[in-house]
């Protein structure tokens, strides 16, 4: 919304309901859920008097809600037409095939994500938005994963920031349009296209908004740890359960011999506690 409205960023507030001391609202069973409730429905409804502008409700990401803020704007001029919260979901894109106001929220607070930055989609580029998902045996392998062809991640590496530009990451987390997902190098693709799957589109965009918004990137390694999930969907494919009992032996091995002597122990919290303190003292400097 910002970059579209670029220069009408003024109009825009992201509002973070808390407490009196500044801190998230938590359930208070000695205070009046009703007047609590009425404060923020008031608020909800009627807008946000500022500066003499009233800032009325717009919308939500799924992370933002989870911290209590929301997004406000008051209207203002725009090609010569008056632009309020409204007239922006509506050129959002095409919602009224979703009956459950939960899941509306949520494909509407997709245009809300922070996103690092955008990087434009030349209109020379092959662009599908209705790839079909990869499904073998009933079971879907690419639910929420198209690919782009190494000419325009290429674009997307230059346009990173220049403390991550050498990082050259090839799995993006991105919004397009009415899509949301990641996309992934594909080299047998030529030229500059971008493939979004089926399973990626929530909803019909209607506005020219040719932008690749990126959420994050795979930059480094992630740990993944092999939990009940995991072990599911191995155990349906065909992995001896022998195979999680050898792992998991392993690992208990390895935490009896951590209290077996104090080397061990130390070696054990200096590698558990390490990222951690290194982490408080880059946010403390």
């Amino acid at each position: 919304m910002l970059r579209k409205y670029a220069k009408n960023t003024e109009y825009f507030m992201r509002v973070f309901f808390a407490d009196e001391d500044g801190m998230s609202v938590f359930y208070d069973p000695k205070a009046s859920q009703e007047l609590v409730y009425t404060r923020f429905r008031n608020v909800l409804r009627q807008g946000i008097t500022v500066a003499g502008r009233t800032f009325e409700f717009l919308g939500f990401s799924h992370a933002s809600l989870r911290c209590h803020q929301t997004w406000f704007m008051a209207p203002f001029l725009h090609d010569g037409s008056t632009i309020r919260a409204k007239d922006v979901i509506r050129d959002l894109g095409d919602f009224t095939n979703i009956h459950c106001s939960a899941k509306c929220a949520a494909r509407i607070g997709q245009a809300f994500s922070d996103t690092i930055f955008a990087v434009p989609i030349p209109s020379t580029a092959l662009v599908s938005e209705t790839k079909e998902d990869v499904e073998r045996n009933g079971r879907c392998f690419s639910d929420g994963c198209g690919t782009l062809s190494l000419e325009l991640l290429q674009k997307v590496w230059r346009a990173l920031p220049p403390d991550r530009r050498d990082k050259r990451p090839t799995v993006l987390q991105i919004r397009y349009r009415g899509a949301k997902g990641v996309l992934s190098l594909d080299t047998s693709l030529k030229g500059e296209q971008l493939y979004i799957r089926n399973s990626m589109t929530k909803y019909i965009a209607t506005e020219e908004w040719n932008n690749l918004e990126l959420c994050g990137a795979a930059y480094r390694p992630q740990k993944m740890y092999l939990n009940h999930q995991f072990i599911k969907i191995l155990e349906d494919l065909g992995v001896a359960s022998q195979n999680f009992i050898s792992v998991q032996n392993e690992a208990r091995n390895m935490l009896e011999n951590v209290i077996k002597h104090p080397l061990n122990a130390a070696s054990f919290l200096g590698e558990s506690l390490f990222p951690v303190l290194l982490s408080v003292k880059l946010r403390l400097t």
